[in-house]
């Protein structure tokens, strides 16, 4: 029979966190800077409390249960989330934070703005640790559980509804394409935008960026011929080639001399940009978290 949370102690779950992530005891002690002992007789709580295994031997290595392989997909949102509640209760201060600050964001973001950012987190915030984070393809197929569990998800303005937000730099799409290839010879036509061939950037799972729709709305269909999951790619993957591609103004302009790329005037009008970061709800009064908010809204002009 399952147990009842009430005979648990809060610290089984950073302990279930770190067990189901090592997959052994001797890596979660080393890991918690604790004793072996100390987390096996953890171990025997948790499999009471569930009536599981939770981890099995097979051959030399430790692999989970179903029931643990569930437990793993939510424990680092439900330790985030606690975290986040005991949080609440301490003053932050900047000046002497060593709080660790996750942003999942695209490599545009990372690149253009990364710098800046930083800088800022640095003056105010000496001792915090600021880590850009991929966007994986779990993200945005488990987007509520996995919002809990870093500080902030950067995507364009809209993308998903229902969650506080700020608005960031504004940007605008452009056409791209390389300095020496055929399209910079002569002022492009919706007609040669149907011949040419392209280099998409695409993340897992994820659908054409609103300049590819834009096209398409216009009955302008492209044929891709390299598909890319970051978008500081496309002006190297265009560079040398009659290829074309759309990324950010702000990254055009500043991979353009190490590419070799330029941007070229599109006949059919292309979209703003602008980035946003949303955040879980369960944030909103997190001070800390106010504190990076504030930061990075100082981005935009």
């Amino acid at each position: 029979m399952v147990g009842t949370y009430r005979n648990l102690d809060l610290h089984l779950l950073t302990t279930l966190d770190h067990l189901l992530r090592e997959r052994s005891v001797t890596g979660a002690a080393r890991r918690l800077g604790v004793s072996q002992p100390a987390v096996s007789s953890s171990l025997a709580k948790l499999r009471r409390h569930f009536d599981d295994e939770l981890l099995v031997r097979h051959g030399t290595r430790y692999v989970l249960t179903p029931l643990a392989t569930g437990l793993a997909a939510r424990t680092p949102a439900a330790l985030a989330e606690m975290r986040s509640l005991f949080d609440l209760a301490d003053a932050f201060d900047p000046a002497t934070t060593t709080r660790r600050f996750d942003l999942v964001t695209s490599d545009y973001l990372t690149t253009v703005h990364g710098a800046a950012i930083a800088a800022r987190v640095a003056s105010e915030a000496p001792s915090a640790v600021l880590r850009f984070l991929p966007i994986a393809s779990s993200t945005l197929t488990e987007f509520d559980g996995q919002l809990l569990g870093v500080d902030g998800l950067v995507l364009p303005r809209a993308s998903i509804p229902d969650y506080p937000y700020v608005d960031l730099v504004p940007d605008e799409w452009v056409l791209v394409g390389s300095a020496t290839g055929a399209h910079t010879a002569t002022p492009l036509t919706e007609e040669a935008l149907r011949g040419a061939t392209w280099v998409a950037f695409r993340l897992q799972q994820g659908g054409h960026i609103p300049p590819v729709e834009s096209l398409h709305g216009r009955g302008i269909e492209t044929r891709t011929e390299i598909v890319t999951g970051d978008l500081v790619s496309v002006p190297f993957l265009v560079a040398g080639t009659d290829r074309l591609g759309f990324v950010p103004r702000a990254l055009a302009e500043l991979m353009a001399d190490a590419a070799g790329t330029v941007v070229l005037d599109s006949p059919v009008p292309l979209p703003p940009l602008t980035m946003t970061m949303l955040w879980h709800p369960a944030k909103e009064l997190d001070a800390g978290h106010a504190w990076l908010r504030d930061v990075l809204a100082t981005l935009a002009p």
